[in-house]
């Protein structure tokens, strides 16, 4: 009866913040014609999590339409300061939602548009250079710090420990941070980090994740991430979201990623990275079918190889090999 009054609640909070018909600014779009199935996951995802996505949903919709209409002659923009903000946004974002690569080039061409009109030939060709130099200084912003024996000791640990079952709350102590695993049948289902509070954690998930057993383990605070998007390839767990994988605090890059530093390298197109790849056998990690990620300085090495045309590579043993073996 608790659950079932704490889930009418909810949702009439979250209706009451996203009224169904309500037109999003002044484009076509409305929450109806969002669909059932974008308000479900909104809802699902508020429900589990506490933050609303669906805000975020309609400024990058509301974005895209606004790009479209700017960049076809459909639409006057006023302020072009605002759009270009909110273009940045969409460009930038790495939240719940999936954006198109379609969606994505229609963005890119209003800004491309906008600096063409704005600063005349060859200024956007130069801003765009200025971007990528920002986004390569980022790409190799964070040093990794976790080593493979500790991941392999890691996963050791997680196989010998005890499971607990859904309603058995066993803390038993408090240092924290600790890497959260749900079980379902003896396969792991769900990771996360747990930064303090467990014993609630562990309720709430007791009420709205689909799990059998669950344990724990206690990580230092400057390799969780890391420890988390390794365990996560190492698992694969159904129902992954982008936004679970940290790239920017781990070894990891998507193959998107990947693209885009290599931009203004000739040649070095997606074809060129997955031939790599397969030549000096970088595994590609397919998160849930959807994600695709690649270790950052294990490609790096091998790309130098290939673009110098070097036969003789001995490929270092990766941590995927050595976790074949335990």
């Amino acid at each position: 009866m608790q659950w079932d009054n704490q889930l009418e609640e909810c949702l009439n909070d979250f209706f009451s913040n996203h009224p169904v018909g309500i037109n999003i600014d002044d484009c076509s779009y409305s929450y109806f014609n969002l669909g059932v199935d974008v308000l479900v996951k909104c809802f699902k995802y508020q429900l589990e999590t506490g933050i609303d996505v669906l805000k975020e949903y309609e400024e990058i919709h509301s974005t895209i339409h606004d790009c479209w209409m700017f960049s076809y002659g459909r639409r006057y923009i006023s302020d072009v300061s605002l759009l270009l903000t909110k273009i940045d946004k969409v460009l930038n974002y790495k939240g719940y939602w999936d954006i198109s690569s379609g969606d994505l080039n229609i963005v890119e061409k209003a800004k491309e548009k906008i600096a063409g009109n704005d600063k005349g030939v060859g200024y956007n060709e130069r801003r765009m250079r200025e971007e990528w130099h920002e986004y390569v200084k980022q790409y190799y912003m964070f040093s990794p710090k976790l080593s493979k024996e500790h991941t392999i000791n890691t996963i050791k640990l997680i196989k010998n420990q005890k499971l607990y079952k859904k309603d058995e709350i066993s803390i038993t102590h408090d240092n924290y941070p600790v890497i959260l695993l749900l079980f379902n049948e003896g396969k792991v289902t769900y990771i996360t980090g747990v930064e303090k509070n467990l014993e609630n954690r562990i309720i709430t998930y007791q009420r709205n994740k689909n799990f059998t057993h669950y344990s724990y383990i206690s990580v230092d605070a400057s390799i969780l991430d890391e420890m988390i998007v390794e365990l996560l390839i190492y698992y694969n767990p159904k129902g992954i979201h982008k936004n679970q994988v940290s790239t920017d605090k781990s070894a990891y890059r998507t193959l998107s990623m990947i693209k885009r530093r290599y931009k203004y390298i000739d040649n070095v197109n997606l074809t060129v990275i997955k031939k790599v790849c397969a030549i000096y056998e970088i595994p590609i990690h397919y998160l849930n079918g959807n994600i695709s990620l690649v270790n950052r300085d294990e490609f790096d090495r091998a790309l130098s190889k290939y673009l110098g045309k070097e036969v003789n590579y001995e490929k270092e043993k990766g941590l995927m090999d050595l976790l074949n073996e335990i």
